[in-house]
């Protein structure tokens, strides 16, 4: 938002080392930098889902207390900044926006598709249930619509649907 440094990574790397190490935060909360913008409406073309988790590595090894992630996880990337060993090379937590709007309930989704992961993402007869599509362009209206209007897991497995027209991405819904 208009700071600029000649050398921010050497700069945030002291600051988060020495400065809130010392602070006993309950949580330092890093969004990785993965938004592009003009792309934020297909998730199918947004470059940000494709990109490393930049944060993550430069700063796990700095900071001692709790660290939450957050900025542009999907299913697959959640599953590779969660699945550690229980070394620092995690997160201890991640923070979702988008896709929690059209996924209300998005834990399960994300459980089952780390299960799925976990067993080596092999039986391909029980896939783990993919994202609901978000519509960028319902967000923070007025109206119900896009808030109460996507369907559940629940309700899914209540109602024969075709999904014929949706493609799978490592969890997420395409098409």
């Amino acid at each position: 938002y208009g700071c600029k440094d000649s050398n921010p990574d050497v700069v945030y790397r002291h600051a988060v080392r020495n400065v809130l190490n010392g602070l006993n935060l309950a949580y330092l909360l890093l969004t990785e930098p993965r938004w592009v913008g003009k792309y934020d409406d297909s998730p199918e073309t947004d470059p940000g889902f494709q990109m490393p988790l930049r944060n993550l590595e430069m700063f796990r090894k700095e900071y001692s207390g709790v660290m939450i992630g957050a900025g542009g996880f999907t299913p697959s990337s959640s599953y590779a900044a969660m699945s550690g060993d229980g070394s620092k090379d995690e997160y201890d937590a991640l923070a979702f926006g988008r896709w929690f709007i059209s996924n209300p309930d998005l834990p399960e989704r994300l459980k089952s598709f780390h299960e799925w992961k976990a067993n080596g993402g092999a039986d391909a007869s029980q896939p783990p249930p993919p994202l609901n599509r978000y519509e960028r362009d319902t967000f923070y209206t007025q109206d119900a619509e896009g808030y109460i209007d996507y369907p559940s897991l629940e309700f899914d497995q209540q109602t024969p649907t075709d999904n014929s027209n949706k493609l799978d991405y490592e969890g997420m819904v395409l098409g």
